[in-house]
């Protein structure tokens, strides 16, 4: 997702899959719908990621850490950018709990959510 939260590349896997391994999906499908994308933020858990996107998708990836020295809860950089986009979602009842049968059917789900998201954003500058 960029940075005002608007998602460009979707991966739905089983639950069973490192997330890391659905990360390579997803943005595998956001190089591949733009050329335009350079950049990716991502949290420690993605550090597998980094050799991945850089020599196969040429894309360099900035690991957001911990401040040292932190205690307790602490808002990361750039990963509320995440948090508020699952927020989002999470508004859309039918994603409250996985109610699909299919990995397609759920795909489908989240993508319905995605457009009604940005047709409500949409809405609001064009009035």
């Amino acid at each position: 997702m960029d940075t005002i939260g608007l998602v460009w590349g979707l991966a739905v896997t089983a639950a069973d899959v490192a997330d890391c391994k659905g990360a390579r999906l997803a943005v595998t499908f956001a190089k591949c719908a733009s050329a335009r994308l350079v950049h990716i933020w991502a949290d420690s858990a993605y550090q597998g990621f980094v050799e991945f996107a850089w020599r196969l998708l040429d894309l360099v990836v900035a690991i957001v850490t911990r401040r040292k020295g932190a205690r307790g809860f602490e808002v990361q950089p750039r990963r509320w950018v995440v948090e508020r986009t699952f927020g989002w979602l999470t508004r859309w009842r039918r994603l409250n709990r996985n109610y699909e049968h299919t990995l397609a059917s759920s795909r489908a789900v989240v993508q319905v959510a995605l457009i009604g998201i940005m047709a409500r954003r949409l809405a609001k500058t064009h009035k």
